[in-house]
């Protein structure tokens, strides 16, 4: 065994002396792959940007925040790759503009994006081949975790809208409750059935400041946090339909559920979370993990937080 470990650091050893060369100190090395300060400097600039933070430099206390889950991510993907065939150049494509239109969208739209990162400190064209990678990494190992987890098909854990527990709701509102603003939330309405995009009518008509900005959207609200009226007619829907005008003390409301939680996801989630976490902790026993000074490996429990908390991507 020692003789087969001082191989592969032979091996190695040129990776790593050229990433010292280009000013990308090595983190940490598992088993035959090498994690750098680069891939913590674009995983922290990711997450700023989903976050809604302006991206600064990272700075060391960043990148040790960022390690633990850039090192697991990398265990899972490895794994992953064994488990399954590899992705289509097609299937990585669209996985990548799925990953940036998630971005785009955070930070105001592709310009916005563009501009960002060549305001940031990283190279905008190796942060983007980086952001393919791993959105194809990610997308593998939620395959395999859903077959190891043996959960089901995720189709099937949908539930009704009827029975969410949770909504993302967005909404044009309209303030008063006179007949005026009845007969603006009524025309409002008729645009958005005649085709106008729910997004573009809260930019173009809703009165709440708040969220004309973000075409509306209110965030994930639950049963108790909601209004009643507004949350009987949101689960009444049809899913990712407008709802009709709706009226509260304040005004009237146009109704758009984004997404929704059910009993039957929250379930499928919970298999998934734990599937992740048992797969993770065999990966960390076997795996030969050698960690440059400073940086330390999280217990399990912070993983745990991290994938409920929604932090995983």
């Amino acid at each position: 065994m020692l003789h087969l470990r001082f191989l592969i650091l032979l091996l190695l050893l040129p990776l790593a002396v050229q990433a010292a060369r280009n000013g990308d100190a090595v983190v940490a090395v598992i088993d035959q792959t090498i994690l750098t300060a680069r891939d913590l400097d674009f995983a922290a600039l990711e997450a700023a940007l989903l976050d809604g933070i302006s991206p600064e430099a990272p700075s060391d206390g960043v990148r040790r925040e960022v390690f633990t889950l850039v090192l697991d991510e990398a265990l899972l993907g490895r794994w992953a790759e064994i488990q399954l065939k590899s992705p289509t150049e097609d299937q990585r494509e669209g996985w990548y503009r799925e990953a940036a239109g998630r971005l785009e969208k955070e930070v105001g739209g592709a310009d916005s994006l563009a501009n960002l990162l060549e305001e940031s400190s990283v190279d905008a064209r190796e942060f983007r081949i980086w952001l393919k990678a791993q959105a194809a990494q990610r997308e593998s190992t939620r395959e395999a975790i859903r077959a190891f987890a043996q959960a089901g098909d995720p189709d099937l854990a949908v539930g009704k809208l009827s029975d969410a527990v949770r909504l993302r709701l967005a909404h044009v509102f309209i303030s008063g409750r006179d007949a005026t603003a009845e007969e603006r939330v009524r025309l409002v309405h008729r645009n958005v059935e005649a085709g106008l995009a729910f997004g573009a009518a809260a930019r173009l008509y809703s009165e709440d400041a708040r969220t004309r900005g973000s075409e509306g959207e209110l965030g994930w609200v639950t049963r108790e946090e909601a209004d009643e009226a507004l949350w009987a007619a949101a689960t009444a829907s049809r899913f990712g339909s407008c709802t009709p005008p709706v009226a509260t003390p304040g005004g009237w409301h146009l109704l758009r559920v984004l997404d929704y939680e059910t009993p039957e996801q929250l379930r499928f989630r919970a298999a998934l979370v734990e599937a992740r976490l048992r797969k993770l902790r065999e990966l960390r026993e076997e795996a030969d993990l050698r960690l440059a000074e400073g940086f330390v490996l999280e217990p399990l429990e912070a993983e745990k937080a991290r994938v409920i908390d929604g932090a995983r991507p």
